[in-house]
């Protein structure tokens, strides 16, 4: 039986302007400053520790190559996505494809250079480690005093995009699948959706994206006080609406709406309305969602994604919103010729 929808009742909608900073953008300044204080703490420690290097491995011998190196350095670098501090935007902002390495044999390590940028002002800057050539798995960076607690097989494969071990792409490679993973009320990720509607334009029936909705603790403290269905009524609006043509309107107006506060359903049919959505194919999807939004916590707990907003392309790759598109790029190319 389909659940029965409910919520208090509305007078109206008001549409008010979107305020100068959105969640998202919160982010990025903190990513800023943290980007900052990288850039000083790898200056002073250039000039404090010199170090003898050597690329000609001639009258050398080390145990491993420079490539190994570089593989575990990637591996530890996208390690951080993990942490729960502003350090773990860093991986998606790293090319670690453009990585060197440089063999130190009086101290039997690699130095593993990859280029980062700041995602405001774009500057280029360099995080360096140091990669145990007696155990590749003993890394000291020089951005971050405090180490993982355990280093994945995940790695950083390119910018913005983390490759996840042991997972493979999907059956299909054409159209490509993007996974858009948000827990509706946690603050910054309905701003999201807006990149997420950009990437439908831009590559059209190229893609099969789809939102999937996260109960996380946001959305939990909404249950607490509403019920676990109008906690879930916002994201299956998403997820229903997200297959019809004009879903990108429906999202500019939600966010003229949104303060990530309770929306009940006479709100969100509002929305639908003046977005022309097809109500009655909304409608239905909305009563049989239950079994699609289970099967996409499933999901979630496969990927490991525990926050929001994290997104997986062609069933391999992690990104975050504003990186989905390196991560289309990377896992098909072909998808982003001429664009």
């Amino acid at each position: 039986m389909a659940a029965k929808r409910k919520g208090s009742s509305s007078e109206g909608v008001v549409i008010k302007p979107i305020g100068i900073f959105g969640g998202i953008d919160n982010i990025h300044i903190a990513l800023g400053i943290l980007v900052v204080i990288l850039v000083m703490i790898l200056l002073a420690l250039s000039y404090s520790k010199p170090q003898v290097l050597v690329t000609n491995f001639t009258n050398q011998s080390s145990l491993h190559n420079a490539s190994e190196a570089i593989r575990a350095a990637s591996q530890f670098l996208a390690s951080y996505a993990y942490v729960n501090t502003s350090i773990s935007l860093v991986p998606y902002f790293t090319m670690a494809n453009n990585a060197t390495a440089s063999y130190i044999p009086t101290q039997k390590e690699w130095l593993v250079t990859m280029q980062s940028q700041n995602p405001i002002t774009k500057a280029i800057f360099n995080i360096t480690l140091l990669v145990s050539d007696y155990n590749l798995s003993s890394i000291t960076p020089f951005f971050q005093t405090l180490g993982v607690s355990k280093i994945l097989n995940d790695y950083v494969a390119s910018k913005g995009v983390i490759k996840l071990a042991g997972k493979v792409a999907c059956g299909n490679s054409y159209p490509l699948q993007v996974a858009w993973f948000i827990d509706p009320y946690e603050p910054g990720s309905i701003e999201t959706l807006s990149n997420f509607t950009a990437l439908q334009s831009k590559y059209a029936n190229r893609l099969n994206a789809s939102i999937d909705v996260l109960m996380g603790s946001y959305s939990e403290n909404i249950a607490n006080k509403d019920g676990v269905y109008n906690a879930t009524l916002l994201g299956r609006y998403l997820v229903c609406g997200a297959a019809q043509a004009n879903f990108s309107l429906f999202i500019t107006n939600l966010r003229t709406l949104f303060s990530y506060n309770f929306m009940n359903d006479s709100m969100l049919s509002t929305l639908a309305n003046r977005a022309h959505l097809n109500i009655s194919s909304l409608n239905s999807c909305i009563a049989n969602s239950t079994q699609r939004l289970n099967a996409q916590a499933l999901l979630a707990k496969y990927y490991n994604i525990t926050g929001s907003a994290q997104v997986i392309t062609n069933c391999e790759y992690k990104s975050l919103p504003q990186t989905t598109n390196y991560a289309i790029c990377y896992a098909n190319s072909t998808i982003c010729n001429g664009k």
